[in-house]
Formats: C-alpha cells, structure tokens, sequence
C-alpha cells in the first residue's frame, strides 16, 4: 500500500477533515522486478485528477486509474510512504485481489466525492449526517485499497469500506513499519 501526503489544496483540506497527514492512499497491484527499467510497479487509486495518461496509455478519467509508480511520484506535489504488509498474501488473496483491482479499473469505475466527504466528516456519523452504506459503483480512494485488502483476506470483511479515509487504512494492524521513499519540500501541518 501507498500513502501519500500531497500539498495541493484539497490535498491539505483531507489531511485537515480527518486529522492525519495522509491525504492520500493507492494499492500495489504488480511488481515486476524483472522489467529491467523504472516501470516495474503498477499502483491502483481512485483520484480526481484527469492529466495525463494511465499505465495503459489510456485517457484519465476522474476514478479508477492504473498508474506505474516511478511515473506517478515524478509529478506528485508532497510526500510518500511505502506501507509493506507484515505477512505476504497468500497466493489465493493475491490473486483474488489483483483480479477485483484489474476489473474495476477496466469498469471505469467513476470517483465518489460524496462519500469521500461522508468518510472524512466522521463526527456527524453519530446523528446520521454522514455514515455512508458501503457502495462500490464509485469508489474514493481509501474505499477501493480498503475493499481490495478486505477481497485478499487481510482486513476485516465486515469492515464498512466506504467510510475508510487513509488515515484509517493506514493505521491498518497488517503492515510493517513505513518506508518513506519521496520527501516533501513543503512542512506537514
């Protein structure tokens, strides 16, 4: 798993709304050490940033995007961290997994801003202001690497997926100690 803290604006209001320095979360789908170049790790997200082209080659839309890691951080405006798992998925998760990533990025599964809002505002949830029902025909961020690791058999399937932020997904028991491999020239706060 990746976390990010990005810089831009409503980078900083996430960071803000839900008390972490991560604004940000996208999952590993595949890595090719074999490659021999910079394009041996493919990530998944579901952002709203529509520059550029996907792993593919294919047109952004604002959702599911297939992204080589080396080329995504090139243009990323913050910090990353690489959040390895404690344990390596079996070979049944991991397969499972990979297969729900590359079927929800070939759907064209569109951006969810409303729950992305209803996550990040928890302390409504209470009055019923903003728990969200789980809902994966559009997916934020942290709801798609939550049901990704949920389909791997790493997290808790009765987790609501839909109202993980990253702060939540990484705070997740399941990983190693943080690898922060891109710094931020501007200060977390």
């Amino acid at each position: 798993m990746i976390g990010f803290s990005g810089n831009a604006g409503f980078s900083k209001f996430i960071r803000w709304a839900t008390g972490s320095i991560y604004s940000h979360v996208g999952i590993v789908l595949n890595v090719n050490l074999t490659s021999g170049g910079d394009d041996s790790v493919l990530i998944v997200e579901s952002r709203t940033d529509t520059q550029g082209k996907d792993a593919a080659g294919a047109k952004l839309i604002k959702g599911v995007q297939l992204h080589w890691l080396s080329k995504r951080i090139l243009g990323f405006d913050g910090a990353a961290w690489l959040f390895p798992l404690k344990q390596p998925l079996n070979q049944d998760g991991e397969a499972k997994m990979q297969a729900w990533l590359r079927q929800t990025n070939n759907k064209i599964v569109p951006y969810d801003s409303v729950q992305t809002l209803g996550a990040g505002l928890d302390l409504f949830d209470r009055v019923g202001l903003t728990y969200s029902q789980e809902d994966l025909s559009t997916l934020f961020c942290s709801e798609l690497v939550a049901k990704a690791l949920q389909i791997a058999g790493v997290v808790d399937p009765k987790l609501n997926a839909s109202e993980q932020t990253p702060g939540d997904v990484v705070n997740y028991p399941i990983y190693g100690k943080p690898i922060q491999f891109k710094s931020d020239s501007d200060p977390i706060g």
